[in-house]
């Protein structure tokens, strides 16, 4: 806040901080997947977020799986806004990931490549995760 006297008028600013939102920005919202069993059912969700937008739903969200692999019995399935991690893993160990969400707008295709299963978007958010099945 700022004073200034002007031949004794005073004028007051009041300065706050405004966050303008032109383009969203999208996070993986997840901080960590659960452990798993051997032979028993797992499933794990890797949920999103936009920033500063006010209309969630104007920009839907994809979760790709970039990088590492999954035990044997475990599968991913993309859907709009989330990623799922499930199925039944027969074999045990530390499994590490990188998943990437990114946004768009609604009537914007998201453009895949063939191999690396790379999509362009208004914004993205990459993060690894390890997942451990005893």
């Amino acid at each position: 806040m700022k004073i200034r006297i002007f031949n004794k008028l005073i004028i007051v600013i009041l300065c706050t901080p405004l966050i303008l939102a032109c383009d969203p920005m999208v996070g993986i919202e997840t901080v960590e997947l659960p452990d798993g069993k051997v032979n028993e059912n797992y499933l794990a969700e890797i949920e999103t977020s936009i920033y500063y937008y006010l209309n969630d739903d104007y920009y839907p969200r994809v979760v790709v799986m970039t990088k590492g692999e999954l035990p044997d019995g475990l599968q991913y399935d993309m859907q709009e806004n989330t990623g799922i991690i499930h199925g039944i893993p027969i074999e045990s160990g530390e499994f590490e990931i990188t998943v990437e969400a990114y946004s768009k707008k609604l009537n914007q295709d998201l453009i895949s490549s063939e191999e690396g299963k790379l999509y362009s978007g208004y914004a993205s958010d990459l993060k690894k995760f390890i997942i451990t099945i005893e």
